[in-house]
């Protein structure tokens, strides 16, 4: 799920610029913020999982990679999708290490 969500993503821009008028730049946030805050807080989700349970962070970040994957699909804006893909990016930081 957390790494099919870069696939689908690359395979989508040309159509996602398209819809969105996105810019050059938006682009890029939409397809490297998530990576880039999946990578950041990696650690930061298994030291959580050592601390609270395996199985509630994996919970909590299944329902913040849920929710925020629908927001995805949803996004009205270029902005709203950055943000979205953000915190997706976060859900599957708690997902992975657990």
């Amino acid at each position: 799920m957390v790494i099919l969500d870069v696939t689908v993503i690359n395979v989508a821009v040309p159509v996602i610029g398209r819809e969105l008028s996105a810019s050059l730049t938006g682009i890029q946030w939409i397809t490297d913020g998530y990576t880039l805050v999946f990578a950041g807080f990696l650690l930061t989700g298994g030291a959580l999982g050592d601390r609270l349970g395996n199985r509630r962070v994996f919970c909590s970040g299944v329902a913040v990679f849920t929710v925020s994957s629908a927001a995805c699909a949803l996004a009205p804006s270029t902005p709203f999708l950055v943000a979205a893909r953000l915190v997706e990016g976060l859900g599957a930081a708690l997902i992975v290490p657990g």
